[in-house]
């Protein structure tokens, strides 16, 4: 049986893995998916990023917060022989609950315009693709 609770730092070391061998997932090798700087987001964020596991494997993680204004949903991955069983779009759901929770009324995800497989998840549960909007960055 498949148990989600909220992530925990002591969750970082096997989150860290699943997302470096999940295609579509960009770790940030520059600080930002660092130790530090997670314990820092879920401190902020309480409530909202959550893991799931099969026994005390880590099978599934989602990654989300908000800056007051709009939530953000980060590096949601699935192991993937336990895709197609619902554990992303749980995931999703609880973090969503958390960032409705926090008084904030609309979401974004970031995806990677090449990763269909990961497009088509998002799709089928119901976000919309923006395509009046570019991304931008900066490292600060």
């Amino acid at each position: 049986m498949i148990e989600i609770r909220e992530m925990r730092i002591e969750d970082y070391e096997e989150v860290y893995l699943l997302w470096q061998r999940s295609d579509g997932i960009e770790v940030c090798t520059r600080g930002s998916d660092s130790m530090e700087n997670i314990a820092r987001y879920l401190e902020r964020n309480p409530g909202c990023s959550y893991v799931a596991f099969d026994g005390g494997i880590l099978v599934g993680i989602a990654l989300a917060g908000h800056d007051g204004k709009r939530g953000l949903i980060h590096h949601t991955a699935v192991e993937v022989k336990y895709r197609g069983q619902g554990i992303g779009r749980e995931l999703v759901e609880r973090c969503m609950e958390g960032i409705r929770a926090a008084g904030i009324p609309k979401c974004y995800i970031l995806v990677v315009r090449a990763d269909n497989e990961s497009r088509g998840f998002w799709e089928r549960t119901g976000w919309d693709l923006r395509t009046e909007l570019v991304l931008m960055s900066k490292y600060t």
